[in-house]
């Protein structure tokens, strides 16, 4: 029993250890200029007044679910209903895949693969106050994220470290106030955003390397969209439907 809890202990370290990490909400500029600024900024500041009380990756652990798996071919599955559950999966090695659902509100899930062939899906479907945070290190990784149907108030963060990553995010039906965060670093990334009928959110996309290309589709007001690439062949796509929004693309 002894054993187990220590076990248990240290997955919690760990997980709280990885949030602390590279907070990708903390941005000092949403872009390289100073103009862009003045319109992107401005909109992050009230997100984040509006986010102001509400971190996912440090409330109390109530129900918790932790997976850990280290090898080769292996596969996780996480189903949590109702209100407060939280989910951990970290795999180490090759051809992992991690797949949770978690339905109702006020849910966490992390995700850390660190290997080749790894994919994760995540849904979170049905609640408010969700949040999502998949973290992949190595190649051929792929993230899903559905954050749908009255999932206002949720947060989707894809952290991409690698070649040939794709990165792809849903928060659509009565999603207002839904946060998108996708950093990737490495070669031929690729990153899909959607927030459809979805009023004061926010799609924050930094891609670092070469041939990157994202697309951002957003329905509803006062939204932003601000995409930053640092490559020598990048596609940035910003298509908005609404009014009092912005999109800001920075390339260098």
């Amino acid at each position: 029993m002894k054993i187990q809890l220590t076990a248990i202990a240290s997955a919690l370290v760990l997980a709280a250890s990885m949030s602390a990490v590279a907070e990708p909400r903390l941005y000092d500029d949403s872009t390289t200029t100073s103009n862009a600024n003045d319109v992107a900024n401005p909109t992050f500041n009230s997100q984040n007044s509006i986010r102001a009380g509400l971190d996912g990756f440090k409330r109390d652990h109530i129900r918790t679910s932790l997976i850990t798996q280290e090898g080769s071919d292996n596969r996780a599955e996480t189903t949590q209903q109702d209100t407060r559950q939280f989910s951990r999966v970290k795999q180490t090695g090759d051809n992992n895949q991690s797949d949770v659902f978690q339905t109702g509100d006020r849910h966490e899930s992390i995700v850390l693969q660190d290997g080749h062939g790894n994919t994760s899906n995540v849904e979170q479907l049905g609640g408010e106050l969700n949040d999502s945070w998949v973290a992949q290190t190595g190649n051929y990784n792929s993230a899903n994220v559905r954050q749908i149907d009255n999932s206002s108030l949720s947060d989707s963060i894809i952290q991409q470290m690698g070649d040939g990553n794709e990165a792809d995010i849903l928060q659509m039906n009565n999603s207002d106030k839904t946060w998108s965060f996708v950093y990737q670093g490495g070669n031929d990334n690729k990153a899909e955003v959607v927030q459809d009928n979805a009023d004061l959110s926010a799609s924050w996309i930094f891609q670092d390397g070469h041939s990157h290309q994202a697309v951002v589709f957003q329905t509803g007001k006062n939204n932003v969209s601000t995409i930053r690439q640092s490559s020598s062949a990048a596609y940035a796509n910003h298509s908005q439907a609404g009014h009092n929004n912005s999109a800001v693309s920075t390339q260098w």
